[in-house]
Parts: structure tokens; sequence; C-alpha cells
């Protein structure tokens, strides 16, 4: 089992690294919230609200994107469907995968690729900043 990752720290002593992430949530709230979060941490964030927005950001972006943070399910596109389409011109892109489905219903979405990482929903801002920190250090 995979050591947890150490969340007792404060939010400032995470470490952004200037990396830039591709954050796409359908729920509102959420995406801005989280957005926010991220972006005060130092984390440069792209933000949409579905797969297909989620393209064209990354296609328009021109620099690296470090990171593609996604819901696994969402209307029209699923993330795992996503990831592939957007790793198929960016490979060395990391993603975390957010969900408030079971691993068990998550099966079929094959949610276990290398370079991949998965945090159940609902989560704090110091987990998900502790993850992206031990996603972010993975080569």
């Amino acid at each position: 089992m995979p050591e947890e990752p150490r969340t007792d720290q404060p939010l400032s002593s995470f470490e952004s690294g200037r990396k830039t992430i591709l954050f796409v949530e359908d729920e509102d709230s959420l995406r801005i919230v989280v957005g926010d979060c991220l972006a005060g941490l130092g984390y440069h964030m792209l933000t949409a609200t579905n797969g297909r927005d989620a393209l064209a950001s990354a296609a328009a972006h021109e620099g690296t994107i470090d990171l593609l943070l996604t819901d696994v399910m969402m209307p029209q596109m699923s993330g795992p469907e996503l990831a592939r389409k957007i790793r198929a011109t960016r490979p060395e892109m990391k993603v975390m995968y957010i969900s408030g489905y079971s691993e068990t219903i998550l099966e079929p979405f094959d949610v276990s690729d290398s370079g991949v990482a998965l945090l159940q929903k609902p989560f704090t801002i110091r987990v998900l900043a502790a993850k992206l920190q031990e996603l972010f250090a993975k080569k």
C-alpha cells in the first residue's frame, strides 16, 4: 500500500516549482475554488469545464503542461479519454484524476497508468498539494 503524503505541513511549504496545470472540472464551484487555491500556491493554471474545452486549451497553450488534473467521469468525454488525447502530443505530461466514485466503479476507466495518480473526493487543498508534490517528484 502506498504511503500517504504528509499533510501536516503548512500550505506555504508546498513548492509549485512554477508548474503548469490544466484543471478540468465540470462543477463550477469546485473548479473555481481549487483553481484559485492552486494559483495561490504558485501554479500556473489553465482551466476548462469539459474535455472539448480542455483539448482547445492544450492546443492553444504554447508552453509545457506539466499536469492534467481532471475528473474521471464527465459529460461528453471521460478524464482518461481526455488524457490519452492530450498525451498523444504531450507524452511527458503527468495526470491526476479526481473522483467521488469508488475504485470499483472506476475500474473500467483504467486510471492506473504510469505517471498517473488518483485522488478521491472530497479532499482538502493540503492533501491535493501534497499529492501534487508527490507526483511531480516521481520520474
